[in-house]
């Protein structure tokens, strides 16, 4: 079953595109002809994503958490390099931090803030290192 799922996520246009055939081929084609092309089209997809092994699956998942990590680590590194170019920003729910690379936005109280880097938006924790940067760049202090 987590096959068919991963399947119907990473390759969603195509079946969004069979279905939308399939709808086309029942609206325009008033005959068992029309059956028969359904069929095809719904058997061509089954065919497809069973051609689609676990192991591909498994490793496809692991360089995807991979390369969100490594963009992530990138994002914070952006932004505690910018430290002195970052403008601080009070709004009235929290704070919204922007450097010339990346946009940090917090809500008071919240043990989350939201980094955008780069067209990216993460979810991160207050961690102490975040912590610290808010207030060094609040403070205005290098």
């Amino acid at each position: 079953m987590e096959q068919w799922i991963s399947f119907a996520r990473d390759h969603w246009p195509v079946i969004v595109i069979a279905v939308v055939i399939a709808a086309v081929l029942i609206k325009v084609i008033k005959s068992v002809l029309k059956w028969l092309l359904v069929i095809l089209i719904a058997a061509a997809v089954l065919i497809y994503g069973f051609n689609y092994a676990p192991d591909e699956l498994a490793r496809a998942g692991t360089k995807l958490r991979e390369t969100v990590e490594t963009t992530k680590e990138k994002a914070i590194a952006a932004m505690l390099g910018d430290v002195g170019e970052a403008r601080f920003e009070k709004t009235e729910d929290g704070f919204r931090i922007e450097g010339s690379r990346f946009t940090l936005e917090g809500k008071n109280g919240d043990t989350q803030v939201t980094l955008s880097y780069f067209g990216q938006t993460f979810t991160l924790d207050m961690n102490d290192q975040i912590r610290a940067f808010v207030e060094k760049v609040q403070n205005g202090a290098p």
